[in-house]
Formats: C-alpha cells, sequence, structure tokens
C-alpha cells in the first residue's frame, strides 16, 4: 500500500513493487523477504522473524518509533494504530491508540497508562500504589 509518502514497497491488485525497481507480480519467497534501511523488516517463514520482525535504531541512531496503522483511503491521515517506540537498540514503551505520541494506551515493563475512561467489571490489584484518586463504583 502507498498512500503518496515515500515507502519502500507497495503492494496493490498489480502485485508487490519494491521501491528500488524490483517488480514480482507472480511467484513465491521460499523463506524471507528482507527490506533493509531505516526501518529494517523482515518478514519470514522460520528464522529469523517467525513472522514479521522490525528493528531498533543502531547505537547513534536516535529514537525510533514502529507500528502497525490504519489510515484513510481518501488522505492518508492516520485513524489508529498499535506499536512500539525506543532508542538506540531498546524499547521503551508498546502503544494503541490514535500514533505514538496520542496514545490511548501505553504500556511499559513497568507501568500502563491509559489516557482515556476504562471500564472494568472487575479489578485485582495485589502489589503496587496508586500516585492519585482511585474510584470503583
Amino acid at each position: 500500500m502507498n498512500n503518496g509518502a515515500y515507502s519502500p514497497l507497495t503492494i496493490n491488485s498489480s502485485g508487490v513493487t519494491f521501491n528500488n525497481g524490483i517488480t514480482a507480480t507472480t511467484g513465491t519467497f521460499s523463506n524471507s523477504i528482507s527490506l533493509p534501511g531505516a526501518c529494517g523488516i523482515t518478514i519470514s517463514a522460520g528464522t529469523p522473524a517467525w513472522g514479521i520482525t522490525q528493528q531498533t535504531t543502531n547505537t547513534g541512531g536516535g529514537g525510533w518509533s514502529r507500528g502497525y496503522t490504519f489510515i484513510k483511503a481518501s488522505d492518508g491521515t492516520q485513524l489508529a494504530g498499535f506499536g512500539a517506540t525506543g532508542g538506540e537498540n531498546t524499547l521503551n514503551n508498546l502503544w494503541l491508540g490514535a500514533s505514538y505520541s496520542s496514545p490511548w494506551l501505553s504500556l511499559s515493563s513497568t507501568t500502563a497508562t491509559f489516557n482515556t475512561a476504562v471500564t472494568m467489571r472487575a479489578l485485582t490489584a495485589t502489589t503496587g500504589t496508586f500516585s492519585s484518586t482511585l474510584t470503583v463504583n
């Protein structure tokens, strides 16, 4: 899919086009496809991905965000998605929401942050603290 912005890969009813000029309209890949570059995406049936992997930046590469997003067909505006953000060879959090910078839910190794109303049928807290008000009806 290509919404008009640069994409290293375009997939449509005509086939697959790698924007370096390689086009595959029929055929199969026996094990994996790698899209090197800033995002370092690998799709494979076996190692190393066992599905789809997206690499972090290397040392000196700065911050990053990768995601699976849903966009409007009419203008490419991002509606929602899920993904991760991090730094050099690190993962800081996972996100779900409008974008990585406007998440509805953000998860780190120690914290779950809800930026929207939460409806729960039951709440069990076995450890931890609350830094502000918790109201349970």
